[in-house]
């Protein structure tokens, strides 16, 4: 990588040269404006203005592809600072924001608008579920509201009916410590919370209803963020531009989340493993039933979508140390 893509001394210089790769991708934002908007936020933000400009230049491409402004306030998009340590530098991505999510979901035609709530404990809320669904929502005045109780999406439809989905702040904690990117010490969990929640319940939201190739890409941005896969290139990304970090091949499922594909390669190297452990066990003075049972949960685990062969080889090697016969 040039030093040019490392440390370029001007920000704004450095995209003002490379504008033409966003006019080149953009899907309705104003590249001049998403210019100046994201130098001002490097501006007010230390953490963004050290990420290399590449990156930034990379993740304003991704936001522009599917149509998104970024670092604007309208919570359509983010670029995010991230810490590559395989690189050892600062890189930006970019992470759709629930307005941004909604916009696409408007666009394709499939919703009219979707809506999305915070409830907090002073507020009057009623969920009724079965067959005439609805919800009630009366909001607090009160200065002081209290804490969070739920967040909620609803869809309107074309032909006037509604979709909604409600989930509690302690099932959006779960996801958030589940989530890579809350443990992120720049993670937008910890500044914008309740964005946060918005997106992710209108992302639940999302599972019942059609998307275009934005939307779904979208989603899928999302999604790997979440696991922690942070992309930083676009269709204007270079080969050798952008340092990646090798990552095992994942897809996200049918509802919105990310999975791990194993290779057959993969299968039968964990197979091997499990197989020459069970058989160091037999010849150790176990019964063959004795040793299928000591290895059954690591035969189950074999091909997880929530596992990478990785970790599951990690796990296996300190299963088989804890496992070997001792020495007399």
């Amino acid at each position: 990588m040039s030093e040019e893509l490392r440390t370029a001394p001007s920000l704004k210089g450095f995209l003002k040269k490379h504008l033409d790769k966003i006019t080149e991708v953009t899907a309705g934002v104003v590249p001049e404006r998403m210019k100046v908007l994201v130098c001002m936020a490097a501006a007010k933000d230390k953490r963004l203005a050290e990420c290399t400009p590449m990156s930034i230049l990379g993740a304003m491409g991704q936001a522009a592809e599917l149509g998104l402004e970024v670092c604007s306030g309208k919570n359509e998009g983010y670029l995010i600072p991230r810490y590559n340590g395989k690189a050892k530098l600062m890189e930006a991505t970019f992470l759709p924001g629930y307005q941004g999510l909604i916009k696409l979901a408007r666009e394709s035609g499939a919703v009219r608008n979707i809506e999305a709530r915070v409830v907090y404990a002073s507020d009057h809320f009623e969920v009724e579920e079965g067959t005439a669904p609805r919800i009630i929502h009366r909001p607090s005045f009160l200065q002081e509201r209290g804490g969070i109780l739920a967040f909620y999406a609803v869809a309107f439809l074309p032909d006037g009916g509604t979709q909604f989905e409600v989930m509690a702040d302690h099932e959006i904690r779960a996801i958030m410590d589940r989530a890579k990117d809350g443990k992120d010490g720049f993670s937008p969990w910890e500044s914008d919370y309740a964005e946060m929640g918005r997106k992710t319940v209108v992302r639940r939201l999302a599972k019942y209803l059609p998307k275009s190739a934005k939307f779904a890409k979208a989603l899928e941005i999302q999604a790997r963020s979440e696991a922690g896969e942070y992309d930083v290139t676009s269709e204007i990304g270079r080969p050798g531009d952008v340092p990646t970090l090798d990552a095992p091949k994942t897809v996200v499922n049918e509802d919105g989340d990310l999975e791990v594909v194993w290779t057959d390669s993969d299968k039968e190297t964990a197979k091997q493993s499990c197989a020459d452990l069970a058989d160091v066990l037999i010849a150790a003075g176990k019964t063959e039933a004795e040793a299928g049972e000591i290895m059954a949960d690591r035969w189950q685990t074999i091909g997880s979508p929530d596992l990478t062969p990785e970790r599951w080889t990690n796990r296996f090697l300190s299963f088989a140390a804890a496992h070997q016969p001792k020495s007399k």
